[in-house]
């Protein structure tokens, strides 16, 4: 008799002992979750330290110290011979300013149109021939090189042609092409915006008449009369 009033306490003990393995396996997943998540979560960093180190980029230009990394709001990495940069770089939402003159970038990646409160891009000396299109849009100056004002105006032009279809672009572009060789014998590609405003600067900027270049492309029709006013 004293044998079977004690299988229910036994019965019981081995439940109870079955609920905490449970219990604690379920802790330890938690754990394990949590860590990962943080290791993911700096993964992206550590990409962007490796990469500097590759190129040998000074402390001074870029910190290893990854706190100091989430706070920069400016990064000026010119004359490093950049041939990439890394797809973590989007990461960088504080980024005000990029400097990645003269280096030997020859794309972008689709990344960096995340750094939404970037303001200013300056992309000259690089062979660079098209840049993300999210990248045209309001408030974001890309400086592809040139003197001041034909950059300006060279900006303005493209974020235009960026504005319509791909159709419309070379439309538009084919038509600029015919004009601008018409007025001023200058060729320009028109496989893209970003290549035929290289091309357009490069040439306006060695007549250096960009005073008549708004005119001549407004009385054409091209560009809206009220667009090319506020291309200077």
């Amino acid at each position: 008799m004293s044998d079977n009033n004690n299988l229910p306490q036994k019965r019981d003990s081995a439940e109870l002992a079955l609920h905490k393995t449970r219990s604690l396996l379920s802790i330890t997943n938690k754990i394990l979750a949590n860590k990962t998540l943080i290791v993911s979560d700096d993964a992206w960093l550590d990409e962007l330290i490796v990469w500097a180190d590759e190129y040998d980029i000074s402390e001074d230009d870029f910190p290893r110290d990854k706190q100091e990394i989430l706070a920069i709001t400016e990064l000026h990495l010119h004359r490093y011979q950049l041939r990439k940069l890394p797809e973590s770089i989007g990461g960088l939402i504080t980024l005000t300013k990029l400097d990645l003159s003269f280096n030997k970038l020859t794309k972008l990646p689709n990344s960096i149109e995340k750094l939404i409160n970037l303001t200013e891009l300056y992309l000259w000396g690089n062979p660079i021939t098209e840049i993300p299109k999210p990248l045209w849009r309001i408030g974001l100056d890309i400086y592809l090189g040139g003197k001041k004002k034909s950059e300006r105006i060279c900006n303005k032009i493209e974020k235009l042609l960026y504005k319509e279809s791909e159709d419309v672009q070379q439309e538009m572009m084919k038509e600029m092409e015919r004009i601008i060789w018409d007025s001023y014998n200058i060729e320009v590609r028109t496989e893209n915006p970003m290549a035929f405003c290289l091309d357009l600067q490069n040439g306006l900027d060695f007549i250096d008449d960009w005073e008549n270049i708004r005119g001549v492309l407004s009385d054409e029709g091209i560009i809206a009369a009220e667009n090319s006013l506020e291309l200077v």
